[in-house]
Order: C-alpha cells, then structure tokens, then sequence
C-alpha cells in the first residue's frame, strides 16, 4: 500500500512484535519509523483524528478504493465513531465505547 502512494514515510508500532514488522518493511524497501505508543499518544491520535473528521480537514477518498480499501474505510470510520471521549478529575482522558465497553488512556 506505501508503494501504491509513492512510499511515504510511515510510523510504524515499535511495542511488542512491531519492531520484528518494522525489519521486514524495511528489508522491502518501504520508509518507515519507529513510534512508540503510550496512553497519552493514544488519547492524542484519536482525539486528532476525530476532530479532523468533524472539521473536515481529514477526509477518506470514497472513489478508486479496491473492496479490501472499502472494508477497511468502513472499519476504521466504525471504530472511530463508536469512542466518546471523557476527561477525568485526573486530566487523564477515557475513552468510551457507546456500546458501554470502556478503554482507558
């Protein structure tokens, strides 16, 4: 998929068995780095994308996408919308599934 977008640099999940992902993409040629998530880089990643979607500065292409790109549009934008965020007395935020399934950051 890089290759398809003129291989761009793309940040990679260094945690866990990424960085065993990261020698393979490497090894075919793509542009990649290493990024390290953490709670408060979770919590900053949706909260940007879902502001950029609401503002419509992040918009999907909904034209030339193969069924596999569709799929993928279709679960992303479904996991995107289904979270509501909460800020704690901590300042911590929290995200929440609508469907009542928490996942903290």
């Amino acid at each position: 998929m890089l290759k398809r977008f003129g291989n761009p640099k793309a940040l990679v999940d260094a945690n866990a068995a990424g960085t065993v992902v990261i020698e393979l993409m490497r090894e075919q040629g793509l542009n990649v780095k290493e990024f390290k998530f953490t709670s408060e880089s979770k919590a900053r990643i949706v909260t940007d994308l879902a502001v950029g979607f609401e503002q419509r500065k992040l918009l999907l292409p909904s034209v030339g996408r193969t069924p596999d790109e569709n799929r993928a549009v279709h679960d992303l934008e479904a996991e995107l919308f289904n979270f509501e965020p909460t800020v704690l007395r901590s300042g911590s935020v929290r995200y929440e599934r609508v469907s009542g399934i928490t996942m903290t950051s």
